[in-house]
């Protein structure tokens, strides 16, 4: 290499020196070679990929600047892996089969991620736009965003937010960390399962490089850490890891996201010291959507799938699947897949066959009784004068309303419908459920009639 360009590239590590403790500096700067020194362009290479990746992270703008400051003028950096890195060597960043097998006797069944130091990615989707706010969860969503709007700086330190599967918990946890780089594109996050954590933790014992598990985690700004209760059961020596880290996080005024299928005091097989630092914070949970949030998550999924669908077959989903929403989308996902595969368009009878397997069974049954005793109040007929001849339009909208309700909310046939209401034959009460349908799509006080009485026959006692 030319000698004035060495000497170039020494006055950029003497400036790194200055500015990077030497701790850090031995670790990741020093191993750094020049491969190019020119008036436009610096390129630097790093011993191997992670080496690199930790280098554009975490020192990138001050070699950027050290540079300038040498070279006088803005100067394009380029940092590569070294070439000289044979696939020989490149293989011995991986396990051996033997060590391998020490590191799956220690972590259980577990499999290990297939790179030495890969990160779970954020999901696109799960962000506070995509998230559908309910009675259920406006509390957690509320106090998400305030964490994602000042990270380590609100009393909702650590952050804990607990909830069964399928609740959206995960999609919390990512719409705080999208936020925090949104409002700061620098900002140090790791976000990850605690399965991850587990086999990031193993693989440092296994090759003896816990320093570099503890720089990782600790020199973060935002530490996010998914389902947490998989801590149970682990070893003393991963735990007290995961306390010290908690800890160092804390007093850097740093920012804790931590997740879990249940409160932090019902967490087993985990030191005391550990889940009441979990609890010191905020904890908040999320409970299952209730009707009204189900049915705003389907109409949400439904318009990111562009694909209409039947406002009763909606309501028909919402009303049979309440366990969770992702089992809730996944229905969603299937009638939608069927009718753009089948070129069938979707009905509540074709929604019956399509999602027989996965709907739930009502526990009291809406009957038509109670859906004609409920419509009569509110517009204050007589029940018998529904299920009487009378033509008159006081007596037929009362009617439609509740054939269509019926139609919606049991699994009675337009025959047996029909028989409630006067034995009138199904083409009538087809009719009458096709009126009201129309009518909800362009009289917006209609639907929100029928969503009013949906509401009161589903909270009946």
């Amino acid at each position: 290499m030319h000698n004035r360009v060495g000497k170039k590239w020494e006055a950029v590590l003497q400036q790194l020196r200055t500015e990077i403790p030497e701790e850090q500096y031995n670790r990741w700067i020093s191993s750094l070679e020049l491969r190019e020194f020119t008036l436009s362009n610096v390129e630097i290479a790093a011993p191997n990929s992670w080496t690199r990746e930790h280098v554009e992270r975490n020192y990138r703008p001050q070699i950027e600047s050290a540079i300038q400051s040498v070279a006088r003028r803005p100067v394009a950096l380029t940092i590569n892996v070294a070439e000289t890195l044979s696939r020989k060597e490149e293989k011995r960043i991986e396990p051996s089969p033997e060590d391998a097998a020490f590191v799956e006797q220690l972590a259980g069944t577990q499999k290990l991620p297939p790179s030495r130091w890969s990160e779970l990615r954020l999901n696109p989707k799960h962000n506070f736009e995509n998230f559908v706010v309910g009675n259920c969860n406006r509390f957690a969503h509320h106090a998400a965003e305030a964490v994602a709007a000042d990270p380590g700086k609100t009393i909702y330190n650590p952050f804990f937010l607990y909830a069964g599967v399928g609740l959206g918990k995960t999609h919390l946890l990512q719409a705080i960390c999208h936020r925090i780089c949104q409002n700061n594109p620098n900002a140090k996050i790791a976000y990850l399962s605690c399965e991850g954590l587990i086999n990031y933790y193993l693989k440092a014992v296994q090759h003896r490089s816990l320093g570099n598990f503890r720089e990782r985690f600790r020199e973060v700004d935002v530490l996010a850490i998914d389902d947490v209760h998989f801590l149970e059961s682990k070893t003393e020596y991963l735990q007290e890891e995961f306390f010290h880290t908690f800890n160092f996080i804390q007093d850097s005024e740093h920012q804790m996201v931590i997740s879990s299928d249940r409160p932090p005091n019902e967490i087993q097989s985990v030191h005391k010291r550990l889940t009441s630092r979990f609890g010191a914070g905020l904890v908040s949970a999320l409970e299952k959507p209730d009707y009204d949030t189900r049915l705003s998550i389907l109409h949400h999924k439904l318009s990111l799938l562009d694909k209409p669908l039947p406002e009763d077959v909606l309501a028909f989903v919402a009303n049979r699947i309440t366990s969770n929403i992702r089992e809730l989308e996944g229905a969603l996902v299937k009638l939608v897949g069927f009718s753009t595969l089948m070129k069938q368009e979707i009905t509540l009878e074709v929604a019956h066959e399509v999602l027989k397997d996965v709907l739930e069974e009502v526990p009291v049954p809406i009957r038509i009784n109670d859906i004609q005793n409920f419509v009569s109040d509110h517009f204050n007929v007589k029940a018998s004068e529904l299920q009487s001849k009378k033509r008159s339009k006081s007596i037929v909208f009362p009617r439609q309303i509740c054939m269509f309700l019926a139609r919606r909310l049991t699994d009675q046939s337009l025959e047996e419908i029909g028989y409630y209401f006067g034995g009138r034959d199904h083409t009538t009460v087809l009719y009458g459920v096709d009126k009201i349908r129309k009518l909800a799509k362009t009289d917006t006080n209609i639907a929100a009639l029928l969503n009013d009485l949906t509401k009161k026959l589903m909270k009946r006692p």
